[in-house]
């Protein structure tokens, strides 16, 4: 059967959106939700649900369609939605759709059926599930979710997004104190904030973070892959788990994270911003693993720009001596700034700056922007 509401481009491409909605589902749990753009004007949203037939066998198929009504000048997160169509692909036939009509926030049955145990969730799903399109990060309440955004520059990218009154979402691993700590200075300023802990070594680690922020929030606006691992690794010593290690953190998490986050994103036009290194244009010696796992990160944006458009703004930002060292002291600061065009070293704070910019720089994807004082222009 078909349960989606609307006009596809491709039944191929809305299959495909279909399976990546149900595969969500399957794993978000009896109160989960997942959703997905399909068109502009057409949202799927996966529903996971107990028993829909009078058996204890669960469903986790049933796709939605939402429509908002033409012309609607509303406030609300999908306007006056002009019908909902619900499908559940392995007990209802073609003729036995159930359609509810939405007036004033309520839910009506259009045709009587034993689907009214549904009706509460969808309820919310029609509250949280959002498809606003232009992204003010300043009024629209746009939530962000940082990885690794306890300390050092994720902590920076945090306190600015918090300033432009986005609510935030924090991930750490191991810097508990620091995460506890930034989240206490930001609600004393009356900030949102959500923490988040998971060690992503782990694989799904980084999707059920995305996962807990779409469920505490209902939104996602902008995803920034910070989390990252780095270390001296000479090439007579370096082995292949330096590789695995240093991949696992600083390439395959972000893409993980950019597959969960997918559908949210594109539900608000939204932007994924991963931090690059300059150092992959002018690499250092002995950090060989290191600068290949972030090289591959910076193609990793390339080809995701390109994928993910055009509901989906794809960049990074390259650091180059913005992040100092905590072991350098101000001499060897003072002698590597020495080589930077603009003879000074940056601040966590100079970086924040680019990813904020690229949050809502809405014609720009697919770009790696260097924070670097121009060394890469030497």
């Amino acid at each position: 059967m078909d349960p989606i509401a609307g006009t596809a481009r491709t039944n191929r491409q809305r299959d495909a959106v279909c399976n990546r909605v149900v595969e969500q589902c399957m794993h978000a749990g009896p109160n989960g939700l997942c959703a997905a753009v399909f068109e502009e004007s057409l949202v799927i949203v996966g529903l996971p649900m107990g028993s829909v037939d009078g058996t204890a066998q669960p469903c986790f198929e049933c796709v939605v369609g939402i429509k908002p009504a033409r012309g609607a000048q509303t406030s609300a997160p999908f306007g006056e939605l002009e019908h909902l169509v619900v499908g559940l692909p392995h007990f209802v036939d073609d003729d036995e759709i159930l359609r509810l009509g939405v007036e004033n926030g309520t839910v009506e049955i259009k045709n009587k059926r034993s689907y009214g145990h549904a009706l509460p969730r969808l309820g919310m799903m029609l509250y949280r599930t959002t498809g606003e399109k232009p992204m003010n990060t300043q009024q629209s309440g746009a939530v962000i979710a940082v990885t690794g955004g306890a300390h050092r520059l994720g902590a920076a990218i945090v306190q600015r997004a918090a300033q432009q009154q986005m609510r935030v979402a924090v991930h750490y691993h191991q810097a508990h104190n620091d995460a506890i700590a930034l989240a206490g200075a930001l609600r004393a300023a009356g900030s949102e904030v959500f923490l988040y802990q998971a060690d992503f070594m782990q694989v799904g680690a980084a999707a059920g973070f995305v996962d807990a922020v779409c469920a505490q929030y209902g939104q996602l606006d902008v995803l920034v892959n910070n989390a990252g691992i780095w270390g001296r690794t000479p090439f007579d010593t370096a082995t292949g788990a330096d590789f695995g290690r240093f991949n696992r953190i600083n390439v395959e998490a972000a893409f993980e994270a950019i597959q969960a986050a997918r559908p949210w994103l594109a539900a608000r036009q939204g932007a994924v911003i991963n931090i690059c290194d300059a150092g992959v244009y002018r690499p250092w010696r002995a950090y060989a693993p290191y600068l290949a796992s972030k090289g591959a990160l910076t193609q990793l944006t390339h080809s995701l720009a390109l994928e993910l458009a055009p509901d989906i703004r794809v960049n990074g930002v390259a650091p180059g001596l913005a992040l100092i060292p905590e072991d350098w002291d101000a001499q060897r600061t003072a002698q590597a700034s020495a080589h930077i065009p603009l003879k000074r070293a940056g601040t966590a704070a100079d970086v924040a700056q680019a990813v904020l910019y690229l949050a809502e720089a809405r014609y720009v994807t697919g770009v790696i922007l260097p924070v670097d004082g121009g060394v890469t222009l030497r």
